[in-house]
């Protein structure tokens, strides 16, 4: 994707997209942000789940939903939202940290 902008009574400057523009955009519409009423508590976690303790948190995300009858999301997935009794959970698990947020 390039454009032709004119700035002003400049010349046309061509603007070309960086080579990650795609891949950065996508994952920021990938993580929609969770909508909040007010007033809500929130509670915010995030741990250090760098090396082999990302797989023992998936793990462990997936045995509290299946204990609460939940679907957990394919070993793939980085992110997770599931309505948690009357409450929001919402997971994310990024290179070196897991980030639980919990709305409700």
């Amino acid at each position: 994707m390039n454009a032709e902008v004119l700035i002003g009574d400049r010349e046309v400057t061509r603007l070309v997209p960086r080579p990650l523009h795609a891949a950065s955009l996508g994952e920021v519409h990938a993580r929609p942000f969770t909508s909040i009423s007010e007033p809500s508590p929130v509670m915010y976690f995030a741990f250090d789940t760098s090396g082999s303790r990302a797989q023992t948190d998936r793990a462990n995300l997936a045995a509290l939903c299946e204990a609460h009858g939940l679907t957990a999301r394919a070993p793939v997935e980085k992110h997770h939202r599931t309505p948690f009794g009357t409450t929001v959970l919402r997971w994310e698990q990024h290179s070196e940290f897991t980030i639980y947020t919990r709305v409700g």
